[in-house]
C-alpha cells in the first residue's frame, strides 16, 4: 500500500497528537526509502546512515 497516502495521513495525525500533548520535537529513525516522505512532513536528516535489521536508516528530527 505504499504511495497511497496512508502513511502520510498517519504521520500528520501523530504530529498533531504530539503537538497537542506539548511535545517540542519529534525524533525518528527512517528507512532511506521513506526519507522523502518525512522530508515532505518537515523532518530534517541528522547524522550518518546506519544499518538496523539489515536496512539502511537515518535519524530525522522535526520541531513542533
Amino acid at each position: 500500500m505504499r504511495r497511497c497516502g496512508i502513511g502520510e495521513g498517519i504521520c500528520r495525525l501523530l504530529i498533531a497528537l504530539a503537538k497537542d500533548s506539548g511535545a517540542n520535537s519529534i525524533v525518528l529513525y527512517a528507512q532511506l526509502t521513506a526519507e522523502a516522505l518525512y522530508t515532505r512532513l518537515g523532518f530534517q536528516r541528522e547524522g550518518d546512515v546506519f544499518t538496523e535489521a539489515g536496512i539502511e536508516h537515518v535519524r530525522m528530527t522535526r520541531q513542533i
